[in-house]
């Protein structure tokens, strides 16, 4: 790192620390003519401008991390999803959130706010519906979003598509596919996903780098059964969501 990042990250840190929120906006501004490349510092500000209800501006500073640092991170592009919801740009919600689930297709909250914005717009009952299953199905037992929002969805979802004589051609909800997920994604999860990594020979699984690759990538290089390990980890998070 060079002094000039050096004293960038350290005006990060001292923002994170400060209780005036203009004097932290102000010290992440500083950090970002210091390094551009400071993906901290966007992040920071976007989190101070959300909470402020300041949508747009928000938004401003996601872009920044997608355009220019870092196209990669699914909780980047979920905060931009969420803003753009916020700010009722569905459209641009809707592409943010789809864009999340292709990089982390177990993100439960982007299933949800799709479902509810395709129930708001009267659009596609049937990827409505799968999207709030599959929502309710994979959420996580420590989600911050109360199970009731992810079960209320589903009650909206199913009288959205039962309206449109739907219902009974959707079937059931399918979870989704773990091959292009990040390791640092699962194991996110809790120690059960963990352990079922391990007996299919992938240890380490949060360590620096490792945990930056997908579960392909991961059991390829472990020489495991991918179908088989996939297999297990649903049997797993089926477990945690039925607990």
């Amino acid at each position: 790192m060079t002094m000039t990042a050096g004293e960038s990250y350290r005006l990060v840190m001292m923002a994170v620390a400060e209780t005036n929120q203009d004097v932290a906006v102000q010290q992440l501004r500083d950090a970002i003519a210091l390094d551009s490349g400071n993906k901290l510092a966007y992040y920071h500000l976007g989190m101070i401008y959300a909470g402020r209800g300041l949508h747009n501006a928000a938004v401003t500073e996601y872009d920044n991390i997608l355009t220019a640092i870092d196209g990669r991170d699914a909780g980047i592009w979920f905060l931009r999803a969420r803003q753009h919801h916020l700010a009722a740009n569905n459209e641009r919600a809707l592409e943010d959130y789809t864009e999340t689930l292709k990089l982390d297709p177990l993100c439960e909250k982007a299933y949800l706010y799709i479902a509810q914005i395709l129930i708001a717009l009267s659009r596609d009952a049937a990827r409505a519906l799968k999207s709030a299953e599959t929502a309710l199905m994979i959420r996580r037992s420590d989600c911050m979003v109360p199970a009731a929002e992810f079960e209320t969805t589903l009650v909206a979802a199913r009288d959205f598509a039962s309206a449109v004589s739907l219902l009974p051609a959707v079937g059931a909800p399918v979870l989704p596919s773990l091959r292009e997920v990040r390791l640092a994604g699962l194991t996110e999860r809790g120690p059960h996903v963990v352990a079922v990594l391990e007996r299919h020979g992938i240890g380490c699984s949060s360590c620096a780098g490792y945990a930056e690759e997908t579960l392909d990538a991961a059991a390829r290089e472990a020489g495991a059964e991918l179908h088989l390990l996939e297999r297990d980890l649903t049997i797993a998070m089926q477990e945690e969501t039925n607990q």
